[in-house]
């Protein structure tokens, strides 16, 4: 949870789980104390009984209402597809130890890149470097167009970026940065080796020295 933008809520579920726990306390404690105040056997006997249904119940709905949840939660950051592991596949067999693939800050697959496939990316998601970090996304902001532009086209061969990866689907919760796929086609600086779906590799055609 500590790489998503609600992280800081965990902190604020903790002292909300203790107001339940004591919640539940009280309320186990008041219940008894009604139990012990009924004498009539079978109106303990019902009461015991409501107990059980609203607890079963409760316990129920809750379980119902996190499976929900979560499954929301899931299908709104979820950027890796099947198309995505084709090109990861791919790159795992076509992509050198040294070569650094360009991916779209953290908005598709491709900040997955490094555990999927094998492969150096640009920007990962635990690492940051004030003094390169300008650069970088000098590249990833100029991917589509890095040989009209001296500074960028520089700072992508001092990376030894190669690569670009455009991911099959895009995060909820950040925007993508590269231009769309067709733009990336028709780039004259880069040339698509690997395509599956959406799920787009092009490799950067740049005369580094």
């Amino acid at each position: 949870p500590w790489s998503l933008p609600f992280r800081h809520l965990t902190i604020a579920s903790i002292g909300l789980a203790m107001l339940a726990g004591g919640g539940w306390v009280l309320l186990a404690g008041s219940w008894s104390a009604l139990l012990g105040r009924v004498r009539n056997v079978k109106a303990h006997r019902r009461i015991r009984r409501l107990g059980t249904v609203v607890v079963s119940t409760w316990l129920v709905l809750s379980c119902w209402a996190l499976i929900v949840l979560l499954g929301m939660q899931v299908n709104a950051y979820q950027s890796f597809t099947t198309d995505d592991a084709a090109a990861m596949a791919w790159m795992r067999s076509n992509v050198g130890p040294s070569d650094v693939v360009v991916n779209d800050t953290y908005a598709d697959a491709g900040v997955w890149a490094p555990y999927k496939a094998g492969v150096q990316i640009l920007l990962p998601r635990a690492f940051y470097d004030p003094d390169t970090h300008a650069d970088r996304l000098l590249v990833v902001a100029n991917v589509a167009d890095l040989e009209s532009n001296p500074s960028a086209a520089a700072a992508a061969c001092g990376f030894h970026a190669r690569y670009v990866y455009y991911g099959a689907a895009n995060s909820k919760w950040i925007s993508r940065v590269f231009p769309s796929v067709e733009e990336l086609q028709s780039s004259s600086g880069l040339q698509q080796v690997f395509q599956e779906g959406k799920a787009a590799v092009f490799a950067i055609k740049l005369a580094c020295s």
